[in-house]
């Protein structure tokens, strides 16, 4: 596990920027994970498209309007964009997904270029995709027909065989899982890691309406009468202990996943966890016992909304669980966002709290988040914030 980290900020320097459209970016953290642009500092300063940014484990990359890419930060995790430039052959970008080693970008045309890791750089595909997922090292898309393929370290979902009627794709560090038009669930990848049904008692023949992954596991929401379904790495939240079971077999609204752990939010706003970092709510299970209405998840703890405005952590202090220090600042919250490391709530005014590990202290930047921030961007993985003001 690293422990590096980059934080980026976009804000609005001046009122005649603002009026033209023109965002800046300030980024500071580990020079080598993104906290430096100077690679890219020119192509930073005008045409950015904000809602494009997305972030790898140790990389930034972005969307600018004439559809280029720019991305920086380590090389090897997608911070270098050039193969992919070149090999969308002038065809705009028109979104990025990232994986945890790289990036893929959507082309206007339906095709696909991907970069970083060595599995995926400079990959072109060749075909119409719809939705696309990233594990590790690999990407599966859907495409016009809904059928499915795949691209990167065939170990970890980068093949697949012959699938059709796929309606949406997701995907852990080492599987991917389709969800068909019927309901039903198709995976690959690692088999032991949420690739494979093998040995699990998971019921996936219909009806399944959504699905999130911890690094090795799968679970899956059923539409039909609110029912979790787990599969993968036990250890990892794959298999579903019989004491938490008999509160899951029913009433679940939405899941969510640490790497390790899962936790769900009932329609009674209740919470459940299991698994292991973030799966063990004892010291909590007062507080999630009702009222509960957005959950976010760091690498290894969780962070509940509740209708109040307060928030509640649980799981590893290494990544968040502790927020006694901010507790008094948790008010008012509107929204929650995780990193690796740390968290970052929003309060009814637009101002960030943040607490937890890399990415918790907020100090050097907080007159810029003190008011007016509207979302944050962040990825599990990629140790970063993203602020988006005004």
């Amino acid at each position: 596990m690293l422990n590096f980290w980059s934080i980026l900020v976009l804000v609005s320097p001046t009122l005649t920027q603002a009026q033209l459209g023109e965002p800046s970016l300030v980024c500071w953290g580990n020079s080598g994970q993104g906290g430096d642009t100077s690679t890219v500092a020119n192509n930073l300063t005008s045409g950015i498209i904000t809602t494009s940014i997305k972030s790898s484990t140790e990389a930034f990359a972005l969307i600018k309007q004439d559809g280029s890419i720019i991305s920086w930060g380590a090389s090897a995790f997608g911070g270098d964009a050039r193969a992919a430039n070149a090999a969308r052959n002038g065809v705009p970008a028109v979104a990025i997904y990232p994986a945890k080693n790289g990036f893929a970008a959507l082309l206007s045309n339906g095709n696909v270029v991907s970069w970083g890791d060595t599995d995926l750089d400079g990959v072109k595909i060749n075909s119409f995709c719809t939705k696309i997922a990233g594990s590790e090292d690999a990407f599966g898309c859907i495409l016009l027909n809904k059928t499915v393929i795949a691209w990167g370290n065939t170990a970890n979902g980068g093949s697949v065989q012959y699938i059709d009627d796929a309606e949406s794709i997701h995907s852990n560090n080492k599987a991917m899982a389709v969800i068909r038009t019927n309901g039903s669930v198709s995976v690959w990848g690692s088999a032991g890691d949420g690739g494979s049904f093998f040995q699990s008692t998971a019921n996936m023949t219909c009806c399944v309406s959504s699905i999130v992954g911890t690094e090795r596991a799968f679970a899956a929401l059923k539409s039909d009468d609110g029912s979790v379904q787990t599969w993968g790495f036990a250890l990892d939240g794959g298999s579903l202990p019989d004491f938490k079971r008999s509160n899951l077999t029913s009433g679940v609204s939405k899941l969510f996943a640490t790497s390790s752990a899962f936790a769900a939010l009932k329609v009674d706003g209740s919470v459940h966890a299991w698994g292991n970092l973030g799966g063990d709510t004892t010291g909590v299970s007062n507080s999630l016992s009702s009222g509960v209405t957005e959950v976010a998840a760091s690498f290894g703890a969780f962070a509940a909304l509740k209708s109040d405005g307060s928030v509640v952590t649980w799981g590893s202090a290494t990544y968040g669980a502790d927020s006694s220090g901010v507790q008094s600042k948790l008010r008012n919250i509107t929204n929650i966002f995780a990193n690796r490391e740390a968290f970052a709530a929003i309060n009814s005014t637009g101002g960030v709290i943040t607490w937890g590990g890399n990415g918790g202290d907020s100090s050097s930047v907080a007159d810029l988040i003190a008011s007016g921030v509207t979302t944050i961007g962040s990825s599990v993985e990629g140790r970063a914030f993203a602020a988006i003001i005004g």
